[in-house]
């Protein structure tokens, strides 16, 4: 049962580095890039979708979210958190676009192979976004982290290659905040 799961390090390197008790980590070896993406036109239970909240209509749009791409020259800072039990297992539902990773020294999500799919198909259309609160949650995090880490966020992090709008989360398993806080 996950409740008896031994507490794992895992590595938070977008919206998990602002979690309650997390604390700044480097992982060299790695490149933050936008290249993971959800299909907003598609009803999957339990998962989040998003409104235009200006006509609260759901816009047929990939949604993009951040990754972590092998980059020998570079080294991303995060956060690790300690995790098990009920909160792994909710992070890991939470995080179906990606998968976790055992590293030397911790674990990490990263993008499934058909989440990066998605996003190639939407880069290749012109209709794959960034959610503002999605980007803005992820800039907070840092922040929250002092001036220095938010400097090296942004300096180990390719920019968006797609328009970040506004959206409005709908999800039906509670706020991130409720799942990471």
């Amino acid at each position: 049962m996950a409740q008896n799961r031994k507490p794992i390090s895992l590595f938070g390197y977008a919206s998990l580095a602002g979690a309650d008790g997390a604390r700044p980590a480097m992982l060299a070896g790695y490149r933050r890039v936008w290249d993971v993406a959800m299909d907003n036109s598609l009803d999957l239970p339990t998962y989040k979708h998003y409104l235009d909240p200006g006509t609260g209509k759901r816009p047929q749009v990939f949604v993009a979210f951040l990754n972590l791409r092998a980059d020998s020259e570079c080294t991303v800072n995060g956060a690790l958190l300690e995790v098990d039990g009920a909160r792994l297992e909710a992070l890991d539902l939470r995080e179906r676009n990606y998968k976790r990773v055992e590293l030397p020294s911790m674990q990490v999500y990263s993008g499934t192979d058909e989440a990066r799919r998605r996003f190639a198909i939407g880069a290749q259309a012109g209709n794959v976004v960034i959610a503002a609160e999605y980007h803005e949650a992820v800039t907070e995090s840092f922040r929250r982290l002092g001036e220095q880490e938010l400097a090296t966020f942004e300096a180990s992090t390719d920019p968006p290659p797609c328009p970040i709008v506004d959206l409005r989360r709908i999800d039906p398993m509670g706020s991130e905040s409720e799942i990471v806080g």
